[in-house]
């Protein structure tokens, strides 16, 4: 019975070309994820390499701070306390003050000249002291 034998030949062949293209498909999938993986791999190689460069730039930031804190603590402990942090220099003109009279945040009123030996300056100016008894005068009526 050769034709028997032909007859599973046939569906013995039909059936390894079904398991061969079964075997494609799945090789071909398989090649394809591997080729994703592959890529989503090199791009978190990528991304990491980018957020180390970021960390150690952050870090050189910080030290940076860190040295200007230090600066800034040290600048503050040799500062005496209770004086000006700045310099102040006095201006003069061929030896002579440029300032004849002072007017304080009270109001009061320092001739300069009066209190070291010079004329005093008829300009009367109100202090605030009367300014604030008259304003307080007109709230109590």
């Amino acid at each position: 019975m050769p034709w028997q034998s032909e007859a599973k030949g046939n569906a013995s062949t039909s059936h390894n070309n079904s398991l061969e293209a079964t075997m494609q498909e799945f090789i071909s999938s398989t090649k394809t994820l591997l080729h994703d993986h592959s890529n989503a791999i090199k791009n978190q190689g990528n991304l990491l390499q980018t957020q180390g460069a970021l960390l150690q730039s952050h870090g050189s930031s910080l030290r940076a701070l860190e040295n200007q804190v230090g600066q800034i603590a040290q600048a503050l402990q040799v500062r005496p306390q209770g004086g000006l942090p700045s310099d102040t220099e006095v201006t003069k003109r061929n030896g002579k003050e440029q300032c004849s009279a002072l007017t304080l945040r009270s109001g009061t009123t320092i001739n300069k000249n009066v209190e070291f030996g010079g004329e005093e300056n008829t300009e009367a100016t109100p202090s605030s002291t009367q300014k604030e008894s008259e304003v307080s005068d007109k709230l109590n009526e």
